[in-house]
């Protein structure tokens, strides 16, 4: 029987190897994917070089794909940005580097599977025929050396889109120059542009140890000895977010996504194998509680309600932007998503189309999403703090 072009499985095994193994076997294989002689680049969430548990695509997971690459007769590299085993390096203990690599020496591979710096030498340049915010810029020249990309993020929250997953995972194949300029736009929309260019044939979520609360560095680990496993990134991402408590409508990258055509409509579109949804899912510590509590020590009060990841995105950046500025924000209250009423309160910045019913009580930004630069300048304005809004970087 043809797999579904939007199968999607979960596999659970306390043994990471076996949870990959299984969720590739319910999608019939890694051979449904990788031909014999292809080269495959695996490109895992690695962040920036720092191994941290629950933030980064386990080591046995990746070095698993690449057994399973390399049984269909594939030529696997694993990539990500400043990937490098370097025991000189003053980072070297704390590097994904050195974990990657003792993963696969552990099975045998090292000498098999090559680890790539993808941010190494020049990057090539690129136009998206179909981007919306982004419509070309620099991009690892890797993905051009390759005949497949088997993307293997993990599963986590995040504090700018809600969740990181296969699509968020893409944005390792840019230089941080190209990263940086993806977060002054419209991310969530940023992201997508990148997917719809790039394809991934395969994406794989480590869900063995996953990461709730202030992603997509400061997690806390979270068991669940899952992988996830799709042929598209969209319907793999549905299903992630959903396994995570997520309700996927209010996650704006993945409705860009849809509207982009990359996939399903809805879950309801998404065959499972393996385990359904319901017999895993955990509602996860969002990142939107723990910035929050954040403000709160600030003195800065945030109130939402079924706010989406767009609004929330756009917010969230501006905590980055007014660095040590932030702390004199004190005093200021902001609102967004689907408020019908707010307490009275002096300083009110009032974010977002879907807040309107409330934009009487303070200094209303209009948008869907509005863009940071205006969030920043309302809260630079109504908290007396002035000057103007910043850039990363």
């Amino acid at each position: 029987m043809p797999m579904s072009t939007y199968q999607v499985s979960i596999s659970k095994n306390t043994d990471a190897a076996a949870a990959v193994r299984g969720a590739m076997e319910l999608l019939g294989g890694m051979a449904r994917f990788v031909n014999p002689g292809e080269r495959v680049l695996i490109k895992p969430n690695g962040l920036f070089q720092t191994y941290r548990l629950g933030a980064v695509a386990a080591p046995a997971v990746v070095a698993e794909v690449a057994r399973l690459v390399l049984e269909a007769g594939g030529k696997p590299i694993v990539g990500e940005n400043d990937l490098v085993y370097d025991p000189e390096s003053p980072k070297f203990e704390t590097s994904v580097g050195k974990r990657y690599y003792e993963a696969l020496a552990a099975i045998g591979l090292t000498e098999a599977v090559p680890l790539v710096d993808l941010t190494a030498g020049e990057m090539a340049k690129v136009d998206f025929p179909n981007g919306k915010v982004i419509t070309g810029g620099k991009i690892t020249p890797v993905i051009f050396q390759v005949d497949k990309i088997i993307d293997v993020p993990i599963l986590k929250t995040h504090d700018q889109t809600q969740v990181s997953l296969g699509i968020k995972n893409l944005k390792g194949l840019l230089p941080v120059s190209e990263r940086i300029r993806y977060h002054e736009a419209n991310l969530e929309q940023a992201i997508v542009d990148l997917c719809g260019f790039v394809k991934p044939h395969l994406v794989i979520i480590d869900g063995t140890t996953a990461g709730e609360g202030l992603g997509p560095a400061e997690c806390s680990p979270v068991r669940m000895d899952l992988v996830i496993a799709g042929a598209n990134p969209l319907a793999t991402d549905m299903v992630g977010a959903a396994v995570m408590g997520f309700e996927v409508s209010r996650i704006k990258f993945l409705k860009y996504a849809v509207a982009a055509g990359l996939g399903p409509k809805s879950l309801d579109e998404v065959e499972m194998a393996g385990l359904p949804i319901a017999a895993v899912a955990r509602r996860f510590v969002t990142a939107e509680e723990v910035v929050t509590r954040q403000y709160a020590e600030m003195g800065v009060e945030v109130i939402s309600r079924n706010v989406c990841s767009g609004c929330w995105a756009e917010f969230r950046h501006i905590y980055y932007s007014l660095g040590a500025e932030r702390t004199k924000l004190a005093g200021l209250t902001f609102a967004l998503g689907r408020l019908e009423e707010l307490p009275e309160r002096d300083k009110v910045v009032v974010i977002g189309n879907c807040a309107k019913a409330v934009a009487g009580h303070g200094r209303f930004v209009p948008g869907c999403p509005p863009h940071h630069f205006e969030i920043e300048a309302a809260a630079r304005e109504v908290s007396g703090l002035g000057g103007e809004p910043k850039k990363l970087g």
